[in-house]
């Protein structure tokens, strides 16, 4: 056997070793964590500068809730960061519910500044206790805020309270409704921020000892929300 050979032969078997290997390492998967919104308040709110809306505002307490073995590291700083905010006509799937309003989160160049001086403080070791929280295993944590939920008036109705209270009548005509809120841990990988996801990676593994920092987004369960009735402020 020629050595030229004989070494491609060596590369074969340490590249198939390598590759069994590779499957059958324990693929680590983003620690589970459970998002209930609790509603404590709706108002509404005329939108200042614009006869074509009216917003709807939401105060929210979401519980955040460690459902797996090992401590759980959030980047809190940065918190709430929404990708997407649904106000559906059931509390199924999103595949096979009404979306009666959705709101795409978006990055803004205050959050981006954030969160890009953040990269920088972040690079320490232990995480740093003012940016990062640990939740223990079935520990709980829970951020309050508010929301608005912006409803456009039908351009063909007047530009009046009659016109407020036609279209809330259209949202609230398939009540009870219901709301969700998609939390983002870590930032999209998108504009600015698109370098931030092999950091976060590199971050899992630099505080591997100290718990699993979480990157993924998660889904809220659905919780009724109950619109104000007509001619009030508050419900």
């Amino acid at each position: 056997m020629s050595s030229g050979f004989a070494k491609m032969v060596i590369w074969v078997v340490v590249g198939l070793a390598m590759s069994a290997y590779a499957q059958s390492a324990p693929q680590i998967d983003d620690p589970p964590l459970s998002v209930k919104c609790e509603i404590v308040g709706v108002r509404l709110e005329p939108n200042e500068g614009s006869h074509d809306y009216f917003r709807i505002v939401v105060s929210v307490n979401a519980h955040i809730v460690n459902l797996g073995g090992t401590p759980v590291l959030i980047a809190t700083r940065a918190l709430p960061w929404f990708s997407r905010e649904v106000v559906t006509s059931g509390s199924g799937s999103l595949d096979n519910e009404k979306v009666l309003y959705e709101e795409a989160g978006v990055s803004n160049g205050q959050m981006d500044y954030e969160w890009l001086n953040l990269k920088s403080h972040l690079r320490g070791f232990p995480p740093p206790p003012d940016a990062v929280r640990s939740l223990a295993p079935g520990e709980g944590w829970t951020v309050s805020y508010e929301t608005p939920i912006s409803i456009q008036f039908d351009p063909l109705l007047a530009k009046s309270s009659e016109a407020n209270a036609a279209h809330r009548d259209a949202l609230t005509s398939n009540a009870p409704v219901y709301y969700r809120v998609q939390v983002a841990f870590w930032p999209p990988a998108a504009g600015p921020l698109k370098g931030l996801a092999k950091f976060g990676h590199r971050l899992q593994k630099r505080w591997e000892r100290y718990g699993r920092l979480k990157l993924d987004s998660v889904w809220s369960e659905p919780v009724q929300l109950n619109l104000p009735a007509r001619g009030t402020g508050s419900g």
